[in-house]
């Protein structure tokens, strides 16, 4: 008897283990470790940045399609849950750098999958609440700007025809069509640039002649800005976009000019809108945001693997330590990803992401610059490489509050 009884439980024994073995097989393959996707050579991993021409990824298929199970599925099989807590009145929280100049041409398309969260060419959730237009510093810092000046930017690059702010409101459309939010809109700030002192006949606001040799005189000036700003705004009664506040285009702040600021910050919140504000790292006066009267602040970290010997770049250490520093001055941080399509570049961003939650700073409010913007975010989206794509849909659950440190794709 106890030998069939042994006989009976090895049975039972060789069942138990070919089932489970067939559960391993069918739920083991939802999800790769990053050990067994990743597209980064061992000397990237340790620091060896590579330039663009040899820094890219080899190891993509011709038809490759990212694995949904391991962005959608696994959110409701786990059960993760969005652990936001962090609120603000103005709905402001993932704000995507929009770059416009002259000769921007940011089309639907680019801005689709900036709007909304795509997957296999459907839009099946919202990415970025917030889109700050502003042209690139190259091209405008010590620019003596007058009245025709700022007006030929607003007309002719913001609302170009068909592309940049025209352009977001046609994809915000699609996107609250799509996912069945009728009353579903996006945040538009828009860009204020300091007048210079230089310019002594800047135009005229109220009837007067504005000089920017005086503190009062650069007052008048963007209060002219500011009013323009939302005359132009309101007049193309947008359905989709709502007009939220303005950026300050300086990423620094000297003293002498703390008492401008303030003033303009004032003047802007008359008018019922906030200003938002992203000093690069350690910038003069960054501690002082909120003296200045700012609403929202968000540091870089300049940290730029693809590019380690640029302007105030930093090491990897400087994501934790701006970590630090921001959550002592109660600011939010700004995501960066230079030369984005390269790996050193996209891992740039993954170690940004992973530093944030390493250092409990997924919570809060976030500002991205990601190259030129929405172009550089739909150029992630199509991309057929598994590390290039991989960081979009990372990015995605970053936004959301769900990305998990073994999500990251390395």
């Amino acid at each position: 008897m106890k030998r069939i009884i042994s006989e009976i439980l090895s049975v039972l024994l060789i069942i138990s283990f070919v089932l489970g073995a067939a559960a391993c097989d069918k739920g083991g393959n939802t999800k790769k470790t990053p050990s067994q996707t990743s597209s980064v050579s061992s000397s990237e991993s340790s620091g060896d940045n590579s330039s663009a021409s040899s820094d890219t990824d080899t190891s993509s298929s011709e038809d490759f399609v990212y694995d949904a199970t391991t962005v959608e599925e696994t959110v409701v099989v786990d059960n993760v849950r969005s652990i936001k807590t962090y609120e603000n009145k103005w709905g402001v929280y993932e704000m995507l750098k929009s770059y416009t100049n002259r000769a921007s041409k940011v089309s639907v398309d680019d801005f689709l999958p900036c709007v909304g969260y795509m997957h296999m060419g459907k839009i099946t959730d919202t990415m970025f609440d917030t889109f700050v237009f502003l042209p690139s510093p190259t091209e405008e810092i010590g620019v003596e700007m007058d009245q025709n000046y700022i007006s030929d930017y607003i007309n002719n690059s913001l609302y170009r025809n068909d592309f940049n702010v025209n352009a977001l409101e046609k994809a915000t459309e699609q996107v609250k069509n799509a996912l069945g939010k009728p009353n579903y809109k996006v945040n538009v700030i828009l860009p204020l640039f300091r007048p210079l002192e230089t310019v002594t006949n800047f135009g005229t606001y109220n009837g007067k002649a504005i000089n920017c040799s005086t503190e009062s005189g650069r007052l008048e000036a963007l209060k002219w800005f500011i009013d323009e700003h939302i005359r132009i705004f309101k007049s193309k009664n947008f359905k989709n976009l709502n007009l939220v506040g303005f950026y300050w285009f300086d990423e620094y702040a000297t003293k002498e000019n703390y008492s401008l600021i303030q003033q303009m910050n004032d003047y802007v919140h008359s008018k019922n809108y906030i200003t938002v504000w992203s000093p690069y790292y350690t910038a003069g006066g960054y501690s002082d945001w909120k003296l200045m009267k700012f609403d929202i602040a968000t540091m870089q970290s300049n940290y730029f693997p693809a590019d380690p010997n640029g302007l105030n770049a930093g090491g990897i250490d400087r994501l934790t330590t701006n970590a630090q520093l921001t959550e002592l001055k109660g600011m939010g941080m700004e995501m960066e990803s230079l030369n984005f399509n390269t790996n050193a570049g996209i891992r740039g961003f993954k170690e940004t992401m992973q530093s944030m939650l390493a250092n409990g700073r997924i919570d809060f409010v976030h500002m991205y610059y990601i190259d030129n913007g929405p172009v550089c975010v739909n150029e992630w989206y199509n991309n057929k490489t598994k590390y290039g794509q991989s960081v979009y849909h990372e990015l995605h659950r970053f936004i959301k509050r769900t990305l998990k440190d073994d999500d990251i794709m390395f």
